[in-house]
């Protein structure tokens, strides 16, 4: 028998890789990748320049009152984040501030 979230994960990949793979995988190991600033931060989309994988604005969307300590935190997120595409596929990081809840 397969677990749940094993079956949820490859269909909401498919779904999510329209836009662009990077993203769906970003978004689906959002909590491993990033754990620490995992509850106020969510990951929106990721930008390239024309089927471009490489020098991507990552957009996240902050909670109110995180944003000057995830922004001080942004060279960490791209590493982190670099690190799990195993090459530098994000350059900027891009913040909203309208917070969720």
């Amino acid at each position: 028998m397969k677990k749940l979230d094993t079956l949820t994960y490859s269909l909401a990949e498919n779904c999510l890789s329209k836009n662009n793979l990077f993203e769906a995988k970003l978004i689906l190991n959002w909590d491993k990748i990033f754990s620490k600033y995992s509850h106020v931060v969510k990951p929106i989309r990721v930008k390239f320049m024309k089927k471009n994988t490489k020098n991507g604005t990552l957009v996240l969307e902050v909670k109110r009152g995180f944003e000057l300590e995830i922004q001080m935190e942004q060279v960490k997120i791209l590493n982190l984040a670099n690190n799990f595409f195993g090459f530098k596929a994000i350059d900027k990081i891009k913040i909203i501030k309208n917070g969720y809840n």
